[in-house]
């Protein structure tokens, strides 16, 4: 939120600058501006800039380069952003589905049961033991870098995370390094702070209701 509010600061102050320094030439040349003009050209700086902005935040969101898409989206104002709202992937997302895809089938197959082999006499009763696989789910640099954003780039939570004897309320997982988590949590003040918890000591992590 306070990106968003400083990305509006800053287009309001180029803005007003622009709009200033074109009153103040028209009043030089004794030429009185035209105030619909002048609304005229904020507006259309507005939307410029603006559309810009909007597609650098997305970018950032969704794990992208936030410069080029932001110049991107001052040469294609308002068709730039809106298309990559709806077209732009979180980087890497797609790689991680397929890689889980291909366990999920590599699991399926190894607890597939094995067929008995045929018996000659009819009279022979063979016991058939069928083993279930258990999937034990991995608490590491992966499993939170994927939990950590939606399918729209929007960070997740609240997660309740268990770690030795301590469990703690994750208002959102910041980043997923390769030996910890880092997540940020609401103190008694109710201000935000944030906590690396190292993955060897991650007992548990669950959403919080």
């Amino acid at each position: 939120m306070a990106l968003v509010i400083d990305f509006l600061r800053a287009i309001f102050d180029i803005i007003a600058g622009i709009v200033a320094r074109f009153a103040q030439a028209t009043g030089e040349a004794h030429i009185a501006a035209d105030p619909l003009l002048l609304v005229l050209i904020a507006i259309v700086l507005t939307i410029w800039l603006g559309s810009a902005c909007w597609a650098g935040s997305i970018a950032e969101m969704r794990r992208h380069a936030p410069k080029l898409h932001f110049f991107i989206g001052l040469v294609l104002p308002l068709l730039y952003p809106l298309v990559i709202l709806f077209a732009l992937d979180v980087k890497g997302a797609k790689a991680r589905d397929r890689e889980r895809q291909r366990e999920k089938e590599q699991a399926a197959a190894a607890a597939a049961p094995v067929q008995p082999a045929a018996v000659d006499s009819p009279d022979i009763d063979l016991p058939i033991e069928q083993a279930e696989a258990k999937e034990e789910t991995t608490l590491d640099e992966h499993y939170f870098t994927d939990i950590a954003l939606d399918d729209q780039g929007n960070p997740t939570g609240p997660w309740r995370i268990t770690y030795g004897d301590t469990e703690i309320v994750a208002q959102r997982i910041v980043d997923a390094l390769p030996h910890a988590v880092v997540i940020e949590t609401l103190a008694a003040d109710g201000k935000a702070h944030k906590i690396r918890i190292p993955y060897s000591k991650i007992s548990g992590c669950e959403a919080a209701e």
